[in-house]
């Protein structure tokens, strides 16, 4: 089996298969719990908060990918939203300057990482687990609570629902999944991260430079997470130095339920939308249950163990 057919699978492997039933399952158990899980506005409030959590996946599978991790990403998506909170730029031309803006501060943060890690021999735990604090900490002082506007132009777009279906919000998410999907299927610097995660040396001697390729990783990463930030501060239309932290872990089990293998060298983009996707729809469910705020945390918690053990059975 070549290295293409093995690495880069679009996704048929059997965890993915299981997640897409669960996902076309869980709106059954939403609507046996309350009828009005069914409505079309719910449908619209799952998509959103759908698609900041399938960015910052994207993001944290990057890392992953080449058997690495980033703890830093729930910090930079708190970040991006405290910069974007003061709308620097604003007007139309504002709008694609201010996310140039967060996407070059996350390539920074990226490229910190990356150095860290692998010129600098720091363990990628301790690596991100550092930045992570680093970003906490320039966030509470620019931004120390909830607040700040974000642009018009951003808000207006992400708020365009006719007929109130989530256009901007389908779009992102379809665009994302197909662009992911050809960079690591039909590009060879996709390939070539895959490769370096299943067999380092193995890459190695094929002519890859395993540090440049892990280095672009976490570069990946950072900008990915800092463009997560932004629908999450389009979501609330606000800044918050904390909001991004509860998507830390959501960002770690959506692509490892999803098929991504923390051994690195494997991960599905459809997986990976689907494991987002079940991820958001079980936070919505909750939010309809009866449960009071500390047990839906508690289930919350429970259900992505038990997603997190699956994903493991079926990767041995």
């Amino acid at each position: 089996m070549n290295i293409k057919s093995a690495l880069s699978s679009p996704g048929v492997s059997k965890e993915v298969l299981i997640v897409w039933i669960v996902v076309i399952a869980a709106p059954f158990v939403g609507w046996l719990i309350d009828p009005g899980f069914a409505s079309l506005s719910n449908f619209n409030a799952v998509v959103r908060y759908l698609v900041p959590l399938f960015i910052v996946s994207i993001a944290q599978a990057f890392a992953i990918m080449v058997m690495s991790i980033d703890l830093s990403v729930g910090a930079a998506m708190s970040f991006s939203s405290a910069i974007l909170s003061y709308n620097l730029v604003g007007g139309y031309i504002g709008a694609p300057i201010n996310i140039l803006i967060i996407i070059g501060v996350g390539a920074v943060i990226g490229l910190a990482n990356g150095i860290g890690i692998r010129k600098i021999g720091i363990s990628p735990f301790a690596m991100t687990f550092g930045m992570l604090f680093v970003l906490e900490g320039i966030t509470l002082t620019i931004r120390p609570y909830t607040g700040g506007e974000i642009s018009e132009v951003l808000v207006a777009g992400w708020n365009f629902q006719p007929y109130s279906i989530p256009v901007l919000a389908l779009i992102t998410l379809a665009g994302f999944a197909l662009v992911f999907w050809y960079f690591l299927d039909r590009t060879a610097l996709g390939l070539h991260l895959l490769s370096v995660g299943e067999n380092e040396e193995v890459s190695k001697r094929a002519g890859v430079d395993p540090d440049r390729m892990k280095i672009l990783a976490h570069v990946i990463a950072g900008c990915l997470a800092m463009v997560a930030g932004l629908f999450m501060a389009l979501r609330i239309e606000a800044g918050s130095p904390t909001l991004g932290e509860r998507y830390l872990l959501l960002s770690i089990a959506a692509p490892v339920v999803g098929g991504t293998a923390l051994s690195g060298g494997k991960t599905s983009s459809i997986g990976i939308l689907g494991g987002a996707a079940v991820l958001a729809l079980v936070s919505r469910i909750l939010t309809f249950s009866p449960l009071p705020e500390p047990g839906r945390w508690i289930v919350r918690a429970i259900v992505i163990i038990i997603m997190l053990a699956f994903a493991g059975w079926f990767q041995r």
